[in-house]
């Protein structure tokens, strides 16, 4: 599975998978919930779809291993598609003249409300 990758992808990986479990408790590292909240958590965080792509390799890993059966990282695959929307809405409040910190507030109020849906989902 990750034959095919540089080297430097693959210390990238696992350190980030470690950060993740590091993150998680070890009966949850597999829950929906968890994946949420931490997606939420790093969503910002210019590495973000590294990190999603190390979370992806990690719940195929498990897959193979048979110990989960769905890649449930999968369906949070929508973050770069949030991120590329927010990105859009930023743009149209410069457009209408907002203040750069008037648009930082509302993007980190919208990622706020993202987490706080992740972290209460069920």
């Amino acid at each position: 599975m990750l034959q095919n990758l540089n080297p430097n992808t693959i210390r990238s990986y696992t350190s980030d998978i470690n950060q993740y479990l590091q993150s998680t408790p070890e009966s949850q590292a597999f829950s929906q919930k968890s994946i949420n909240a931490y997606i939420a958590k790093i969503s910002q965080d210019e590495n973000s779809s590294r990190y999603i792509s190390a979370l992806n390799k990690f719940c195929e890993f498990a897959i193979d291993q048979g110990i989960i059966k769905n890649n449930i990282a999968k369906s949070n695959n929508s973050l770069q598609e949030t991120k590329t929307l927010i990105e859009k809405y930023k743009l149209s409040l410069f457009k209408k003249n907002k203040s750069p910190k008037t648009v930082e507030n509302y993007s980190s109020d919208i990622y706020q409300f993202i987490d706080w849906l992740n972290q209460n989902a069920d």
